[in-house]
């Protein structure tokens, strides 16, 4: 059974963020859900330990502070993205 699209969605975002603000820990969260993955049976579910939930929801609802590379994306968003 191939693996939920979900999870590979969770890690670009991810490594996304680490490129875009300079924050590593972004990277090493990614890294640690691939590894969890990477070891589980391809027919399991992957669950976030209590511990991993937590991170993640700490980084989603209090992200560091925009750094000058992550608002020169955000104008590189708006110059290539067509809204609609």
């Amino acid at each position: 059974m191939p693996r939920p699209p979900a999870m590979g969605i969770l890690q670009k975002a991810l490594r996304k963020a680490a490129e875009e603000t300079g924050n590593q820990e972004f990277a090493r969260q990614a890294d640690a859900i691939e590894a969890r993955i990477a070891a589980a049976p391809a027919d399991d579910r992957t669950v976030l330990q209590p511990m991993d939930h937590v991170a993640v929801t700490e980084a989603l609802d209090n992200p560091p502070q925009a750094n000058e590379r992550l608002k020169a994306a955000f104008v590189r968003h708006g110059k290539t993205i067509i809204s609609g």
